[in-house]
Formats: structure tokens, C-alpha cells, sequence
């Protein structure tokens, strides 16, 4: 493992040296430069980054570390694991930080002294930045929900690609992180389910006005992600799929918006019933 330059203090600088960042400040510029081109690192709750070797989830500040990298798959493994696992790291790829604290001892410190902790970190890549290490089998499918997503008629195309789970009004596409990318199997189908209920919106199926990439307003998309999140709890139930939490909370930041308009719920009710109808092929 190599050593970085620490969180705490450091040395007095040789003539021509630059100063190290600290990994503190390392932190702090990967955030605010993501933040600054309009990305937020924990914008997607379902992915859980973890080590391919340990099997080990990734907590705290280095799952938000390794969101920001946007890679396709969430396994990562440093360059010695690679090379334990049979693979290669390849030519020219960079590694993305994993904090970690470290203790130490303080000299002539008595027994009853807390430890000296300093943040630390190294590197881990991704598995599409190496060769010669499958991925591991995804989750066990639900039959049911295959059938429903396979069986929809004129349905959007579905790219599994990324991160981020979207629907594109102006390609009719859904794009969709793959399954392995999810903590649990019902957590891939309640997220496809969602942009399926997007998918009947379009002009050539139900046309509830999605323009382009976007919707036409703040109040139309309020009114479209509800119709989306009822229409996959729907669909969950009907494949007997237990809802995703973060749903709701999907849904909390439009609370005004449905206060606003009394008959909103009653609105996205029946265009969610209406979408999934058409998903159904009823």
C-alpha cells in the first residue's frame, strides 16, 4: 500500500518543494468540482460500491469518493488484488481514492492517552479499468417482472449503461445501470418499473408533454415523477415486489407543488393507471 501525505501537519518545505495537499483538501476539491459542473455525488442511493475481492461494502465518505468517477460497474479492487484475482489494471488507467484512518502511538504518552488518528488513503480501480476478471452473476431475476418488462409492446429501448438510471424522451430510451450495480434485486426493479411509467409519457404513447430531454415545467415534472413513482409501486404489486424506500423520499422535494394543486394525486393516480395499462398491454 503506498503512503500519501496525511491530514495532519506537515513539514517544513525544502527549497523548490511544492506543498502536498492534504487528503482533506484532495476531499474537498473532488466535491466542490463536481458540485460546480452541477453534480451531486449522492444523488443515487441504490448503488453500493464495493470491493470485488473482500466482498466488503464501501461506507461513509468513500462511497461519495467513488460516485463522483461515474464508472459502469460498482466492484472496485486495488492493483495488487487485480493482480491476486488473475487480472490487469489497464495501460493508462488512473486510480480513484479510498480514505481510511490510521493510528498511532504518541511517544512517552501514558497508557490511558488516546491513540494519534490520521486520515490516510490509496487507490482502488474499477472493473471496467481491468482486464481478465469477469464480473460477478447478478442477483437472481424475478420471472414475473422480466415478463412485464419484456412483454410491454412498442417499448422504449433499454441501454444498460452508467450510473444513472434516465428515460430520453428525444432518443424514446431508457438507459439503466445493470443489475449487478444494485444493493438488492427489487431496488433494479422498482428503478426500471419508474422509467418504464416515464416511457408511456412520450408523444407516441400516452403524451403527457415530455419535451425533448426535459418536461415542459417544474409543476409538469412534479406532476410526471409522482405519476412515475405511483405507477411503479403499481407495478411492484403486481409483481410482487416490495416498494423502495427511497421513493417516497424520491418524491418529498415536490411535497409543495402537490400542495399547491389538491387534485394532483388524484390526477397522477389515474395517468399512473393509464401508464401501467399500457405497460400490462391491458
Amino acid at each position: 500500500m503506498v503512503k500519501y501525505k496525511t491530514g495532519g501537519g506537515s513539514p517544513p518545505l525544502r527549497k523548490g518543494e511544492k506543498k502536498m495537499a492534504t487528503v482533506y483538501e484532495i476531499i474537498n476539491e473532488k466535491i466542490i468540482d463536481a458540485l460546480e459542473k452541477g453534480v451531486s455525488p449522492w444523488e443515487k442511493p441504490w448503488i453500493a460500491h464495493k470491493n470485488l475481492k473482500s466482498g466488503n461494502t464501501y461506507r461513509g465518505m468513500n462511497q461519495w469518493l467513488l460516485q463522483l468517477d461515474q464508472r459502469s460497474t460498482p466492484y472496485w479492487l486495488t492493483y495488487k488484488q487485480a493482480q491476486e484475482l488473475g487480472g490487469n489494471v489497464k495501460k493508462g488507467e488512473k486510480g480513484s481514492m479510498v480514505i481510511f484512518y490510521k493510528s498511532y502511538k504518541r511517544k512517552g504518552d501514558g497508557e490511558d492517552e488516546p491513540d494519534r488518528r490520521c486520515l490516510r488513503y490509496y487507490k482502488v480501480f474499477n472493473l471496467d479499468q481491468i482486464e481478465g476478471i469477469a464480473a460477478p452473476i447478478a442477483h437472481e431475476e424475478n420471472q414475473t417482472a422480466e415478463e412485464v418488462i419484456d412483454g410491454m409492446k412498442k417499448a422504449p429501448t433499454i441501454s444498460f449503461r452508467g450510473l444513472q438510471p434516465c428515460y430520453i424522451p428525444s432518443k424514446d430510451e431508457i438507459e439503466m445501470p445493470d443489475k449487478s450495480s444494485f444493493p438488492e434485486i427489487d431496488e433494479y426493479y422498482s428503478t426500471m418499473f419508474h422509467e418504464l411509467v416515464h416511457s408511456t409519457g412520450h408523444k407516441s404513447r400516452l403524451d403527457r408533454g415530455l419535451v425533448g430531454n426535459t418536461f415542459q415545467s417544474k409543476d409538469k415534472y412534479g406532476f410526471e415523477e409522482l405519476v412515475a413513482e405511483m405507477g411503479a409501486a403499481y407495478l411492484c404489486g403486481v409483481t410482487g415486489i416490495e416498494v423502495v424506500k427511497h421513493n417516497a423520499s424520491y418524491i418529498k422535494g415536490w411535497a409543495d407543488i402537490i400542495r399547491a394543486d389538491k387534485m394532483m394525486i388524484l390526477k397522477a393516480a389515474a395517468a399512473a393507471q393509464k401508464a401501467v395499462d399500457l405497460i400490462l398491454n391491458k
